[in-house]
């Protein structure tokens, strides 16, 4: 049974000023580079959320190897995002992660390792821990589906993660706290 990836990409940048989806980076845009290093999973499906400024970022974009869902609700917050694209995937797959499009330090690797650890721990979640704090990519065990589908607000899906209920483990990615949300991170962009 195939996984699947959900980058969510749908907020409007408000902080930066501009699309940080287009932002250039390693070449090409930020969420290109995204996109393509969850491309480059194998036996995965990849699903792009889109909202603000969706219709520009899909035109400047190569999502022809994605399914693009366009969130008439992003302004909600992360929270309604990750429950619309969810709500929106309609085959049947054994996990879903959850991937941030800003994350500058994600590869293909953080994917494999969630993917390794999920097949040694019997967890429901399985969380990246950074070097300050924890979060995306997280992968999640498709029978927490509804939960997810429920999530509001912009606190995406940490009140599931935090709630006690389920079993938890861990995989590293020390630099995944570092993602572009104003003008002071666009050093990022040039690693």
């Amino acid at each position: 049974m195939k996984t699947a990836i959900l980058i969510a990409a749908a907020g409007a940048s408000t902080r930066l000023g501009r699309p940080k989806q287009l932002l250039k980076f390693k070449n090409d845009s930020l969420l290109q580079c995204m996109i393509d290093e969850c491309l480059s999973f194998a036996d995965a499906d990849v699903f792009v959320a889109l909202g603000a400024n969706g219709i520009e970022i899909e035109k400047l974009l190569d999502l022809k190897n994605c399914f693009v869902l366009h969130n008439p609700n992003w302004e909600r917050g992360l929270g309604n995002t990750i429950a619309f694209g969810v709500s929106q995937i309609k085959r049947e797959y054994r996990e879903i992660i959850l991937v941030l499009g800003d994350q500058v330090y994600f590869t293909q690797k953080n994917l494999m390792d969630l993917m390794k650890k999920r097949k040694a721990s019997d967890a429901d979640i399985i969380v990246s821990r950074y070097q300050d704090g924890q979060g995306p990519p997280v992968l999640f065990d498709m029978s927490l589906r509804s939960k997810l589908e429920a999530l509001e607000g912009d606190n995406g899906a940490k009140s599931i993660i935090k709630s006690g209920n389920y079993k938890i483990d861990f995989v590293d990615f020390q630099l995944g706290n570092l993602d572009v949300d104003s003008q002071e991170d666009l050093h990022l962009l040039n690693l």
